[in-house]
């Protein structure tokens, strides 16, 4: 059914593409298929797309279909962009977009009927802007009161634990291979440590996530481990995640939540070849590469020119064998939880002895991206215990 439903909109998907085209002098018509079935792409692409094209105010008309597929991310989001963005049937738009990449191939134009969403926010413009999306007084009720029944009293402070595994995009996408992203995983008894430390100063710990493998190793009344609870929604991923006091990270798509909520983010094992490393989180800390020839920890400058040579990827790095990434120690983590509460409650001051280390990732994304637009504002430290203890490696 679905196949003739498709089949029969291809007349109409082709005769609005020659309208599109004969058009284009006047207007510029431009088409997306919305990435809904990562959430971190979701929320944080089309966030950053309607704050620039707010602060640009773009003369383009723009539509957006969704992809109905089975494993869309979260349902909350997709009903809150129904309301911001123009909405075409996916049976008229996905072939209207295919239509129009075939027939450039014989027109001399550059197309420019497609939406370009990134996850990477060049101009800070989602800092600058106030909240895209705003919950309903309602929402807001449902929320509070669903934390009450999670044992979380009214107007107390909590902190989530956003900490990436496999099993999510091993459960939804079964048919690709997606262990090239497995380095970036950590384990959950790493955490433990700052989990007991915030409890301890009386903040209640949440961790978060739709499909986890395993349950967090802490058994505390003021610990929640949310995946494995009957509370665990679409909606209170969204509204845990955009209310926390602040959110720790291994770097994956729900912390993007957090981040377009203008939440501080504490990223924990931060790769150097991400782009947002220079404004999604307020405090980061590294990992780490070691050379099993020379028997040492690559320097930054060293592992830059070690990424530039193998496709900015560390997967590459690593499948070589020659070198294994050292990750993050329970101490690292909880040192940096105690930095980002420090910063928190009591604004630590970016530190100048961070200024090598920042310039020489400015230029390596700067030189890496070969745009007009230099980057040059820096929105995120290093963790002062971190940088303390690794100073020699991250100047040199």
């Amino acid at each position: 059914m679905r196949k003739l439903i498709k089949f029969s909109f291809l007349p109409l998907s082709a005769i609005l593409a020659i309208i599109v085209v004969m058009l284009r002098p006047l207007v510029i018509f431009r088409f997306c298929l919305l990435p809904d079935t990562r959430i971190g792409h979701f929320i944080q692409d089309v966030t950053i797309y309607l704050s620039q094209k707010k602060n640009l105010k773009n003369s383009e008309i723009d539509f957006f279909c969704f992809s109905h597929k089975s494993n869309l991310a979260n349902q909350f989001i997709l009903k809150k962009w129904k309301k911001k963005l123009n909405i075409m049937p996916a049976y008229i738009l996905i072939p209207l977009l295919k239509i129009l990449n075939f027939l450039y191939y014989f027109i001399p134009l550059e197309n420019k009927h497609k939406i370009p969403l990134t996850s990477f926010d060049n101009t800070n413009s989602v800092l600058k802007n106030e909240k895209l999306i705003k919950l309903s007084k309602k929402e807001i009720s449902k929320g509070k009161r669903t934390l009450l029944k999670m044992g979380v009293p009214s107007g107390r402070k909590f902190v989530v634990l956003i900490i990436r595994d496999e099993k999510y995009l091993k459960k939804t996408n079964p048919l690709n291979d997606w262990s090239y992203h497995n380095y970036r995983n950590l384990d959950l008894n790493k955490f433990s440590k700052l989990a007991n430390y915030l409890i301890s100063k009386n903040y209640f710990v949440i961790r978060v996530g739709k499909i986890v493998k395993n349950k967090f190793p802490i058994k505390n009344k003021m610990f929640i481990d949310y995946p494995f609870s009957k509370y665990r929604s679409d909606f209170m991923d969204y509204y845990l995640t955009s209310n926390a006091y602040f959110a720790v990270t291994t770097l994956t798509g729900l912390d993007s939540v957090s981040y377009v909520n203008k939440v501080p983010i504490l990223g924990i094992q931060h790769p150097l070849c991400d782009l947002e490393i220079i404004n999604r989180c307020k405090l980061i800390i590294l990992s780490k590469l070691y050379s099993k020839k020379t028997r040492k920890i690559l320097s930054i400058s060293q592992t830059i020119n070690l990424l530039k040579n193998n496709n900015n990827e560390y997967s590459k790095i690593l499948n070589k064998k020659k070198f294994t990434l050292i990750k993050n120690t329970d101490k690292e983590i909880l040192d940096a939880g105690k930095d980002m509460l420090n910063y928190i409650e009591k604004k630590m001051i970016y530190k100048k002895s961070q200024k090598k280390f920042w310039s020489q990732i400015l230029y390596y994304i700067n030189d890496r991206e070969k745009t007009n637009l230099k980057l040059s504002i820096v929105k995120t430290q290093i963790s002062q215990s971190f940088f303390k203890k690794n100073s020699k490696i991250l100047v040199n």
